[in-house]
């Protein structure tokens, strides 16, 4: 199968790379110049572990190309949508991009396409997306098949390869049929796929998302309860989690959930409810409860550095989590800012180095653990990298001239914490 795919970002790229591992010809198509010449240089433009290594073996096959060209749409059978759909000031999806790549595509495109749209989108797009297509007089030559991605950043290949199920929505059978041979490389291995209408899928990546938001916000309110009464969120987790009929996904208490999904996906899916006159008001909690932890934490950290007398601090992490570059939403935006402005003195470091994070949070990113570390007086650690705990906890303490450590994952457990020399303080569970 040859496939086209539109918009070479974190979705665009993954897929692109991975459906190229199955020996099907890709091209990955973006507007970027500079962003397609470093690709054909093998230069990958986000931090994915994995991501490299496959696009470097499929362009050495040559079934893995790069173009700025649209005309090149016309090699492929499939067409997959993979542009940004970020969010406006009201929460509602900015849909602009794809809508004008699907103009594009169908100003150029010869012959039957199908259209798969990857981008993440509000409940019925694929209806404007075939509304377009005939105001344009094409409609007749394209199927417009919804197919959500449900890939975690920092371990999107393993996700794409190994997913827990295939959505599509499509409303011909000649839809579904191509898109049963597009992922018959995975569901030839036992992959479960769902083949329903367009709007149901959509709705299926929107009630996703909201619902792990909703598991994230409450587990930290949870923690919170947890230091009240003077519980271990660690095992209340852990207990909760033994319940088959919850299970132990997304109950890690920490300052709030980020990145490119949860938070853009929970905005968007209560401006649609709203827009239908639907109460959803469960997910508008969940967005209230984690804007608001992120502020509350900002008091916390403040209020046990000045206590102690800390006017350096070291902040581990950058990234709205590990094993990414991404700092969309990044508890550090908030919380970074904030010490700047208490008049703090702040050193960061984040094993991604984050691009645009000196920009962000106003501070340089340090080239190391070590140097971050450097005549400080405290640590905060913001996100999960193993590097911080395997740099080790008797060597961290060794370098705070207050011995004081604000533990925002829950990285150190407390048995280790108690037989150390350090004030420690974390999410949920008894200060140390």
């Amino acid at each position: 199968m040859k496939i086209a795919v539109i918009g070479v970002g974190y979705v665009g790229l993954v897929a692109g790379a991975c459906f190229a591992s199955f020996n099907m010809d890709v091209i990955c198509i973006d507007q970027d110049a500079q962003k397609i010449d470093n690709l054909k240089r093998n230069i990958i433009p986000i931090y994915e572990p994995g991501l490299e290594e496959m696009v470097v073996r499929a362009s050495k096959r040559g079934n893995l190309k790069f173009s700025t060209s649209l005309m090149d749409v016309n090699d492929a059978e499939v067409i997959i949508i993979a542009v940004g759909t970020p969010s406006l000031p009201t929460g509602e999806a900015n849909l602009s991009y794809l809508m004008k790549a699907i103009r594009d595509v169908a100003n150029v495109a010869t012959g039957y396409k199908s259209l798969v749209i990857k981008s993440t989108v509000p409940i019925g797009t694929a209806s404007l997306v075939r509304n377009e297509l005939a105001a344009i007089g094409v409609a007749d030559r394209f199927d417009v098949i919804s197919n959500p991605e449900f890939l975690r950043e920092g371990v999107a290949v393993y996700d794409f390869l190994k997913p827990d199920r295939i959505v599509i929505g499509a409303n011909s059978q000649r839809a579904r049929k191509i898109a049963e041979a597009l992922y018959q490389p995975l569901t030839s291995q036992d992959v479960p796929i769902l083949i329903t209408d367009n709007p149901t899928a959509e709705t299926i990546k929107y009630a996703s998302n909201a619902y792990l938001a909703m598991r994230v916000a409450y587990i930290n309110q949870i923690a919170d309860l947890c230091e009240a009464a003077g519980a271990t969120i660690d095992e209340v987790a852990k207990g909760m989690g033994l319940d088959k009929r919850i299970g132990g996904h997304y109950l890690h208490a920490g300052p709030g959930y980020g990145g490119s999904c949860f938070p853009k996906d929970t905005k968007a899916i209560s401006y649609i409810a709203k827009e239908k006159n639907v109460d959803l008001s469960i997910v508008e909690a969940v967005i209230t409860a984690n804007d608001a932890r992120k502020q509350k934490l900002v008091e916390r950290i403040i209020n046990v550095f000045n206590k102690y007398g800390c006017k350096k601090i070291a902040i581990l992490g950058a990234t709205f989590k590990a094993e990414t570059d991404d700092m969309r939403d990044s508890a550090s935006l908030i919380i970074v800012p904030a010490l700047l402005k208490a008049g703090f003195e702040v050193r960061c470091y984040d094993p991604a180095n984050p691009k645009d994070a000196h920009e962000l949070l106003g501070v340089a990113l340090q080239s190391s653990m070590k140097d971050a570390l450097e005549g400080v007086d405290a640590a905060l650690i913001i996100t999960e990298w193993p590097e911080f705990q395997l740099f080790g906890l008797d060597q961290l303490v060794a370098k705070l001239n207050k011995k004081v450590l604000f533990d925002l994952r829950n990285l150190f457990a407390i048995e280790d914490i108690k037989r150390a020399d350090i004030n420690y303080y974390s999410i949920g569970r008894p200060d140390a």
